[in-house]
């Protein structure tokens, strides 16, 4: 597991960085309104690509590791089809409801292009060496970023060349991703597809995707409705920037699930928890360091034009790195095949959030808007730390790293530095 973990977080260094920049190209490009335009379609079709996904790359994943008497091949293309049809569906009726629904060719394509190619990597979590999975997710933004620049170069890079510019780049990616998936399966011929027992299962996973999604962009579509592209431009740098912060805990999240999903392997819990150990207290810590110097680092990064999105950067951060331990740690009852706990913690954290919505101040929206999400991420982590305590009773202090964990991962390091 640690060597798939290694090869997550080098991934993750490869996607924070191309993704940082071309952040900074699309911010300085576009202008703060443009910014906000392109980031509102591509939030939409990264929700559309969520939601029409139905749960199928994990189902895939379980069903193929229970049992291989289904047609491994039928069972991909079924799956592709639903993905894309629920996918553009879904894009093209929530633009509708955006300052943006000229953008509605567009979204259909690029989250048809994003759903194939999640869909794709997520089903890839079967071989869980996860080399295929990390070089689909950092494929979109490096090809992205060095096909944007030239037009950033020339003058001509707009919100619509660019939104264009990754809808190809996805689905092209979509494609390879199917065609390699299929090569790397040993298809069974004549067996059943069975597809409604793996859509069955994906539903109780997608329930998990639905709430975590619904968490992560009400704030979005909160702003579509009540903010100025504006303000959705400064709100999208602040976000965007405080997320590559927790893709350290998502890397470790996916390297846990495809280790241990469906397997007889008690080790999940153990991991989990250290995984947990080693990356919340450490990224807390960055939080801290971020929020004294957020302005300065926004400022000099994006430009004068995104200073006010400094203070929900600072927030957002520490509920990136919190909303990733959690997530962490939930990984036990996702590999136990046991989603339902997990919809429940979603749904029990969510609550408060829809509630208190309503409640937030016109004149400071952004920054009510992230101090909203920091508790809804803080009431994530309580929840998940009660059900895992059944499991492997914590204490306050098992929050923090000792040096027995740090010399373990030292040892496991050299070990795979050695072959």
């Amino acid at each position: 597991m640690l060597r798939s973990a290694l090869l997550s977080l080098i991934t993750f260094g490869a996607i924070t960085l191309f993704s940082l920049l071309l952040n900074i190209v699309s911010a300085r490009a576009l202008g703060v309104e443009g910014r906000g335009a392109y980031a509102a379609v591509y939030s939409v079709a990264m929700l559309a690509a969520g939601l029409g996904q139905l749960g199928l790359g994990n189902a895939f994943v379980i069903r193929y590791r229970a049992t291989e008497q289904i047609n491994l091949h039928g069972t991909v293309y079924v799956s592709a089809v639903f993905a894309i049809v629920a996918s553009a569906f879904i894009g093209a009726t929530v633009l509708k409801f955006t300052p943006t629904e000229d953008y509605v060719a567009i979204v259909v394509l690029l989250a048809s292009g994003i759903a194939l190619t999640q869909l794709f990597s997520a089903m890839y979590q079967f071989d869980n060496n996860l080399k295929f999975y990390n070089l689909v997710r950092s494929a979109p933004p490096i090809c992205s970023l060095l096909l944007a620049i030239p037009l950033w170069l020339s003058s001509s890079l707009t919100a619509t060349n660019l939104l264009g510019l990754q809808a190809t780049i996805y689905t092209i990616i979509g494609i390879v991703s199917c065609l390699s998936l299929l090569s790397n399966l040993k298809n069974k011929g004549t067996a059943p597809i069975q597809f409604w027992q793996t859509l069955k299962l994906g539903l109780k996973f997608h329930a998990i995707g639905v709430l975590g999604l619904i968490t992560g962009n009400i704030d979005k579509v909160y702003l579509f409705i009540n903010a100025s592209l504006s303000d959705f431009g400064i709100y999208s740098v602040a976000i965007a920037t405080s997320r590559l912060l927790g893709s350290i805990q998502e890397s470790i999240s996916t390297a846990l699930f495809s280790k241990y999903a469906a397997t007889s392997d008690t080790g999940i819990i153990g991991a989990a928890t250290l995984a947990f150990r080693l990356s919340f207290a450490p990224l807390m810590a960055i939080a801290i360091v971020i929020s004294f110097i957020s302005e300065s680092i926004l400022v000099s990064i994006f430009g004068e034009s995104y200073r006010a999105a400094s203070t929900p950067f600072s927030i957002l951060c520490f509920e990136s790195a919190i909303g990733g331990g959690s997530w962490i740690l939930v990984q036990y009852f996702a590999a136990k095949g046991k989603p339902e706990l997990i919809v429940a913690r979603q749904l029990a954290a969510l609550l408060p959030i829809v509630i208190l919505l309503p409640f937030i101040p016109d004149k400071d929206v952004i920054n009510s808007l992230a101090w909203l999400l920091l508790a809804g991420s803080v009431v994530r982590l309580i929840i998940t730390l009660w059900m895992i305590h059944g499991e492997s009773p914590l204490s306050i202090s098992d929050v923090f790293p000792t040096r027995r964990d740090y010399f373990l991962v030292q040892k496991h390091l050299f070990a795979q530095f050695q072959r």
